[in-house]
Parts: structure tokens; sequence; C-alpha cells
């Protein structure tokens, strides 16, 4: 900015005063804004995973899963500073003054504990083909942050966490017919459940393809996949006494819906 500027802001300002020269000088000046941020993240986990299959017949599968929570140790360090460079001018390689902030610098040690699930599935088999369903439960209200140091740091993202989100269902059903030694026609649908205890949601997609066997060793899978994702927004809230005089926050409908086709080619060794 230019003397004259800043007076027509503030009159009074000692930038715009030549007799003070040590703030004069900065106005009318091209500078160099130097932003540093850097994270590092270090982390490490461990979850157990169990299952078993039962035949009640030869054509016929069922099967349990428990999946443990995946135990998390992250650790954070941060640090941030800023330099700001004056020049005379925007040609001027040289600076005639050089601002550095503090550095900022920060340490953080936490774990995650992730949700539970749990699946049960069954598949048929057919002389030409197969069915399979499996129904998976996820206790999304179930995740947990905590601190080594502290018991409050995440007391308020644990409160958000039981509140706000809950245990949902998500359902696949598949099927294969095999069309001759070399072709098999699939088809899946896929269900997931709302997370969210609160708030509408509807997620699915469907797939149909073909199997090919190109050789001893190598196939080629072809595939559709549609999927939609449905669910209402709000952009804002207003309190209860805006609800009470019949005035309620605008509530958008949104739809997306993706269709992708996608080849695969592969080798078994």
């Amino acid at each position: 900015m230019t003397p004259d500027e800043v007076r027509e802001v503030n009159p009074n300002s000692a930038y715009a005063n030549p007799a003070n020269p040590e703030l004069y000088r900065f106005l009318d000046k091209s500078y160099q804004l130097l932003d540093d941020y850097s994270q590092i993240t270090e982390g490490s986990g461990i979850d157990l995973k169990l299952g078993m299959i039962f035949k009640p017949a030869l054509d016929w599968n069922i099967g349990l899963t428990i999946k443990t929570p995946t135990w998390n140790t992250i650790s954070e360090s941060t640090r941030a500073f800023t330099d700001v460079s004056y020049f005379p001018d925007m040609d001027s390689n040289t600076s005639f003054h050089t601002y550095e902030s503090a550095l900022y610098s920060s340490a953080q040690d936490y774990s995650i504990s992730t949700p539970w699930r749990f699946a049960l599935g069954a598949t048929k088999f057919f002389d030409r083909g197969l069915l399979s369903a499996e129904a998976e439960y996820i206790t999304y209200n179930s995740t947990r942050y905590t601190s080594p140091t502290s018991t409050n740091s995440f007391i308020n993202v644990n409160n958000y966490i039981s509140e706000d989100l809950q245990g949902a269902f998500n359902v696949r059903i598949g099927g294969e017919y095999l069309l001759n030694s070399l072709v098999s026609a699939r088809a899946g649908f896929n269900y997931f459940g709302n997370p969210y205890k609160y708030a509408e949601e509807t997620n699915y997609n469907g797939s149909v393809g073909l199997g090919f066997k190109l050789s001893n060793t190598m196939y080629m899978d072809v595939a559709v996949v549609h999927q939609v994702n449905s669910y209402s927004t709000a952009p804002y809230t207003l309190s209860g006494f805006w609800h009470d005089l019949g005035s309620y926050e605008p509530v958008a409908d949104l739809t997306h819906r993706r269709t992708n086709a996608l080849l695969t080619l592969g080798a078994r060794f």
C-alpha cells in the first residue's frame, strides 16, 4: 500500500508518517511470504479376525466371522513458522528486512479403537453356479479415542460418537452362473447401512458382469457397477427460539448416481 492509501483508511497511522522511518519504509514495497508447516504422523495397530465355516450339506456353506476393533496407537508431531521478507521493488533480489515468527511446535500421542464387525453368510451351490448372501453388523458408536496423558482430551469427540452414531447393517447378495466352460455371468447387490443416528442416508450399488477364461492361467472380467447415494443436509442450524417462531433451517435432498465400467485382466500361478 502507498502512504496515501494508508491515510485513507487510518489518517493517524504511524506507518504513513515520514517522521517514523522504521515503519514508513515498509510502505509501497514488495514482499515475499513463506508459511512453513510440517506434520509427521506415525502409528501402528493390531486386530484379530476369527471365522468358521459350517457345512450342513455338501451344497451349502454357512460362515461366521468376528473382527475385533483395530487398536491403533498414533504419534503426531507438528511444527510451523512464518517468514516475511521485504524488498525495495519487485525486481530486487536483496531484502532490506526479514520478519521471522516464533517457531510453533507440538507433539501428541493418542489411541483409536475402531468398531467391532460381526458377519454371517451363506452360500448355496448348484450344478452350474452359486448364490451367496452375507449380513454384516458394524458398531460405529463404539469407536473411541483415548490419550495416555489425559482422560478428558477426547471426551467431546467420544460423546459425539456415542450420541450421534449407531450400529448399522451391511447386506451383500451375489450370484454366478456358468454359461459354458469358458464364460460365466455374475450379478451382485450391496446395501450399506446408515451409521448416523439423526440423519437420513441411503447407499447401495448393483453390478452385472461376465467372466472369461482365456487360458488355464489367464482370465478376464468385465463388469458394470451402478452406485446410488442419497442424503439430506442443512448448511446451518437454527436454535429452538427460531423453531418456536416457525422458522426452520433449509434442507437440501441430494442424490449421487454413478455408473462405472470395469475391465480386469488376471493370471493365476
